[in-house]
């Protein structure tokens, strides 16, 4: 990929599509597969109060500039992406209000992604019936920046101005080229408000750049569901996690596929 103006990493995962699909619903994105994001990290000039500062022209603050690549992990190990298996994903929708965005594969780099993509188990996402009660305990399953690339949020408009020079340098020269500098990553949870606020717990307790998109997991059953996307800090207690809750979109959801 050539050096792009602005680099965001963060997390996707596919979603199974609504089950109520009516009957009369568009079949504009048949054959289509879906996945959820953090908005920000896809339009970021939509999330910062500091638009300007992002060093993005304004008559470049337009999503048909974004390239959005998804990548595959190794075939040998789920712990890091794969920088030459890819799928180009386009925006479908962004929530107006809350920072989530709905994507959907494009095009495919080789059969290999198409594969995995294909193979790839889809989340169902929670319903108000099935999301986690205050104090429930879940799971954040994403993928961080490798090293100083997880550690460094490139969100924050003046994070070049708080490095010391050689700092700077080196994280400037490490943006040239990210692919591949992804790892698997783990956070535990505590939901403090299932209105989207957690906690981290136990060893595994942080979150790091490039999870941001990643599901929050709970248990409904036996089986594996959605109860929420995460972005970040959340804006009010930065001490805590802050995550969309699945409930809260799924008709934005129905709506975006019809």
């Amino acid at each position: 990929m050539s050096k792009p103006l602005w680099l965001m990493m963060g997390t996707a995962f596919k979603i199974a599509r609504p089950t109520d699909s009516a009957p009369e619903a568009s079949t504009v994105h048949t054959g289509r597969t879906f996945f959820l994001t953090a908005k920000h990290t896809f339009i970021p000039w939509c999330c910062s109060e500091a638009a300007s500062s992002l060093k993005i022209p304004e008559e470049y603050r337009k999503s048909r500039y974004v390239i959005g690549r998804l990548y595959a992990p190794l075939n040998d190990t789920h712990q890091r992406a794969n920088a030459s298996c890819f799928a180009e994903i386009s925006l479908i929708s962004s929530h107006p209000t809350l920072d989530v965005a709905l994507l959907a594969t494009k095009t495919f780099h080789d059969q290999s992604i198409e594969q995995t993509i294909a193979q790839t188990l889809p989340l169902s996402l929670c319903t108000d019936k099935e999301m986690p009660a205050q104090g429930a305990q879940c799971v954040i399953n994403g993928f961080r920046g490798e090293g100083k690339l997880g550690e460094l949020d490139t969100f924050d408009a003046g994070l070049l101005q708080k490095l010391s020079p050689k700092e700077r340098e080196t994280l400037l020269k490490e943006l040239e080229s990210v692919e591949g500098k992804q790892v698997a990553a783990s956070t535990f949870v505590e939901v403090l408000d299932p209105l989207g606020m957690g906690h981290g717990i136990g060893d595994y307790n942080q979150c790091f750049h490039g999870m941001s998109g990643s599901p929050l997991l709970t248990l409904v059953g036996n089986k594996p569901l959605c109860c929420g996307v995460l972005y970040g800090k959340h804006p009010d207690y930065p001490e805590n996690i802050g995550f969309i809750p699945s409930n809260a979109i799924l008709p934005w959801i129905h709506n975006a596929i019809r």
